[in-house]
């Protein structure tokens, strides 16, 4: 498509301030016109009003005025995962740690190469990461 901008972030104050609305033209012979204004009602664009303008005028409309809001709750999810990711991995290496001693007391291999000591060690070292982790495990 030929004509469109890149999409790039846009710092606040570089466009015209929120709230915007689209409004029809109602002068005599310019009724296939819908302006789209700012705050104060000055003209920011128009548009035809034919075929589905007046729908295309209420979508960028609402995507505009929702536009920082929408950004925001972006940008915290954004932390919500990140924060969910470590999470993810923490649980991972508690649950790596469970494995081992669970190997340790049930791998023959493991058995012969272990003290039993050694292996209680590690187990309850493997609860104590897994129900730090998981606060609603009963204690």
């Amino acid at each position: 498509m030929t004509g469109v901008l890149p999409s790039q972030p846009m710092a606040e104050s570089s466009h015209t301030p929120t709230p915007w609305v689209a409004d029809p033209d109602d002068r005599e012979g310019y009724e296939w016109n819908i302006h789209i204004l700012d705050r104060k009602g000055d003209r920011i664009c128009f548009m035809t009003s034919d075929g589905p303008a007046e729908a295309n005028a209420a979508l960028i409309v609402e995507a505009v005025n929702n536009h920082a809001r929408l950004t925001e709750r972006c940008e915290a999810y954004k932390g919500q995962v990140e924060a969910g990711a470590a999470r993810i991995k923490e649980l991972e290496e508690a649950l790596r740690t469970c494995q081992v001693a669970l190997a340790m007391m049930t791998d023959p291999d493991a058995i012969k190469s272990t003290t039993t000591m050694h292996a209680w060690a590690h187990a309850v070292e493997a609860e104590r990461k897994a129900r730090a982790l998981t606060p609603e495990a009963k204690r």
